[in-house]
């Protein structure tokens, strides 16, 4: 959403407190991961302000959390093992929408609060160690390659 800069900054004072599912990137972006409430009702309004034609360019799917178009859209998921038990890690990325075919992008699980971009971030996840399939994914919420 292409917030006015007032409801933007008491968005991210107010949602921001009470959401662990917000992640802040190294250079101050911050990405919202919460399904539901605020956080997911601002998501699948930026899905339908961005969307092009008939053309979804992110993925809502996940917003329910089932029937997930990209089985990879977990991150906002996986709990917190420490630097100890952790077997992921966070890495970030910018992708060019550019290169990214428009059938494509339904499967992307992020969205731009703002106007459009050439570039999406994006937090993946990836694996430090081998993990077992039934095996929980863990995180250490402080660690970014």
């Amino acid at each position: 959403i292409n917030m006015g800069e007032e409801i933007k900054q008491w968005y991210q004072r107010r949602v921001r407190v009470s959401n662990s599912f917000i992640f802040q990137c190294s250079d101050g972006v911050f990405i919202d991961g919460k399904h539901n409430g605020v956080s997911g009702m601002f998501y699948k309004s930026c899905s339908e302000k961005h969307r092009l034609g008939p053309y979804m360019t992110c993925d809502t799917s996940w917003l329910k959390l089932s029937n997930l178009r990209n089985p990879l859209a977990c991150g906002q998921i996986v709990n917190n093992g420490g630097s100890k038990n952790a077997n992921v890690c966070y890495c970030e990325i910018d992708i060019d929408l550019r290169c990214v075919p428009l059938r494509q992008r339904s499967f992307i699980p992020n969205v731009l609060n703002s106007e459009p971009s050439s570039f999406l971030r994006l937090v993946v996840l990836v694996a430090t160690k081998d993990i077992n399939m039934g095996e929980e994914i863990l995180s250490s919420y402080f660690s970014i390659v």
